[in-house]
């Protein structure tokens, strides 16, 4: 996994599937007012979203009544988010109408991809504890995927 195993057209087409994933999560409907919040997240939205619905865009969070908003946020911002929820430093938000567009690529992935296409991302600050126990599993993915899914499974017990 990652842009240095693979042609740069397979690991567009590979982060691109991963970030459709993401898009299903939720579906939109025409009669959606969307907010999509950072360059990376406006770019893949306009590749890659069919609907006819009203869609804005900014680079950062602003007032206004969406009935979505999405959000540049990846597998390592939920990770850090469940392992600080688990450890009890704090609560997961739930919140319906955020989609997470980044939600299945790392952090590297979506700066990879961004280079690629040349477009502006910068990952979210994290805390400096969590990042380093996260980097850790750099050399495993698969470790990173089942830490997503058990935030998922186990996110509920959570909030």
């Amino acid at each position: 996994r990652g842009r240095d195993f693979l042609c740069r057209k397979c690991f567009v087409d590979i982060f691109e599937k991963n970030v459709k994933h993401a898009l299903k999560e939720r579906k939109l409907k025409k009669t959606d007012k969307v907010l999509v919040i950072g360059q990376l997240a406006a770019y893949l939205v306009k590749e890659l979203v069919y609907v006819p619905a009203k869609f804005e865009y900014s680079l950062n969070k602003r007032d206004g009544n969406y009935s979505v908003v999405m959000i540049e946020w990846t597998q390592d911002d939920e990770c850090v988010a469940f392992l600080k929820a688990f450890a009890g430093h704090e609560k997961l938000a739930l919140d319906k109408t955020i989609i997470k567009v980044l939600l299945y690529v790392r952090d590297s992935e979506a700066l990879d991809y961004a280079e690629i296409k040349n477009i502006s991302f910068k990952p979210n600050k994290k805390d400096s504890l969590w990042k380093e126990f996260l980097d850790r599993f750099a050399d495993h993915p698969e470790m990173m995927d089942n830490l997503l899914r058990n935030a998922k499974e186990l996110g509920e017990f959570l909030r």
